[in-house]
C-alpha cells in the first residue's frame, strides 16, 4: 500500500551468525523471526528508544505537495 507524504527508508542489518551444526530447526526459525521482526516477537520499546525513533522519523519528513 502506498501512502502519500511518507519518505521510505531501509535499514540493512548485520548478517546473522548461525551455527548450522549445533542449532535446532526451532532455534533457527526463532532467530529468523527475531531478525525480520516478526510481530509475535516484537518487544516493547523503552522511552529512550522511542524518542530516538521519533527523532529519526522527524529527519525523514519532507514537504509533500501532491494533487490538491
Amino acid at each position: 500500500m502506498k501512502k502519500k507524504g511518507i519518505l521510505q527508508s531501509m535499514v540493512i542489518k548485520e548478517p546473522l551468525k548461525i551455527d548450522y551444526d549445533t542449532i535446532s530447526v526451532e532455534e533457527l526459525v526463532e532467530q529468523l523471526q527475531y531478525a525480520i521482526e516478526h510481530p509475535s516477537h516484537l518487544k516493547v520499546l523503552s522511552e529512550k528508544e522511542l524518542k530516538k525513533l521519533e527523532a529519526l522519523d522527524k529527519q525523514r519528513e519532507y514537504d509533500y505537495k501532491g494533487d490538491e
